[in-house]
């Protein structure tokens, strides 16, 4: 089973279209590109083993401004990820959904208040 392709990030209002470019018998992964530099990534991954670990990461790519050179840009990079790490049996499929939606839930309450906090170094 496989996610469609392109597969669709918004970023702060603005809709990407991340087109498939690998798809392997456990992972696919999506790019938005429109200039080279800018880039976004999305990375959809499994991994089976005395556990399953299922992984979802976005990863953005792109320039800014250099502080040591005014004149100056450089590559810089952010990534984040959700891992659900379950055992392979024992927590059924809609449990370990209902959990996966209930921190999303938490993250995103408050016009995302929580995820604001984390950033700051809250603990």
């Amino acid at each position: 089973m496989s996610f469609s392709d392109p597969q669709t990030i918004t970023i702060d209002g603005v809709a990407h279209d991340l087109a498939k470019i690998k798809s392997g018998e456990t992972s696919s992964e999506f790019k938005y590109s429109p200039d080279g530099f800018s880039n976004v990534d999305l990375v959809i991954s499994h991994q089976y083993a005395k556990r399953t670990r299922r992984v979802a990461k976005l990863t953005s790519d792109t320039l800014a401004s250099d502080i040591f050179n005014p004149d100056g840009v450089i590559p810089v990079s952010m990534s984040i990820s959700l891992v659900i790490d379950t055992p392979n049996y024992g927590i059924a499929v809609a449990d370990q959904k209902n959990a996966v939606d209930a921190l999303l839930a938490y993250l995103s309450a408050s016009s995302g208040a929580n995820v604001s906090q984390i950033l700051l170094g809250s603990y």
